[in-house]
């Protein structure tokens, strides 16, 4: 069974990454992007360009199941295309559709970074304040190491965490020797 396992991940083609707003899963994602070649892709901003709005507005203006709506429709478009570094929104993670969909293609990567070190952002609707941090970490945590099919922990910078992701990745056979 094992063997079989590891045959079907091996065929796996995207990087995704998952994890609290505020992680690094752009910078990151952008890094691990430039390190191996890979297409990067951020489902928030094809969010906003689809949608034709920011997401602070889209939160606003139509609330956060619309913006779930939105973000599900992306992701399953995203997850058709192959060879990509992916980085999701924080929440991307609470939709088992999502999850589906982007394990088809691809292995998903928690980036775990203490919520001490996560700053409050005005542009991040569900992550504005401490507390606010403080409460969806509690609440995501066990959702982001269940789903994650690795997890890496932030390091003092961008460039040796996407070192490190790519090492872990290549150690793991979860992806073809070309990434």
């Amino acid at each position: 069974m094992a063997r079989i396992n590891n045959h079907k991940t091996a065929k796996k083609k995207n990087i995704v990454l998952i994890g609290m707003s505020g992680a690094g899963k752009t910078s990151v994602g952008k890094a691990v992007s430039e390190m191996t070649g890979l297409a990067f892709i951020d489902t928030d901003t094809e969010i906003e360009k689809s949608a034709g709005r920011m997401i602070p507005e889209i939160f606003r203006t139509c609330g956060e199941a619309y913006f779930r709506d939105l973000e599900e429709q992306t992701i399953h478009e995203i997850s058709l295309k192959t060879g990509c570094v992916i980085s999701t929104g924080g929440g991307a993670i609470l939709r088992d559709t999502n999850i589906r969909a982007l394990k088809k293609q691809g292995i998903l990567v928690f980036l775990k970074r203490e919520v001490e070190t996560i700053l409050p952002d005005v542009n991040r609707p569900l992550a504005d304040t401490v507390e606010k941090i403080e409460r969806l970490y509690k609440e995501r945590l066990p959702l982001y190491e269940q789903t994650a099919d690795l997890v890496i922990c932030v390091q003092e910078t961008t460039q040796e965490t996407a070192e490190q992701l790519i090492q872990r990745i290549r150690e793991s056979g979860l992806l073809e020797e070309n990434a």
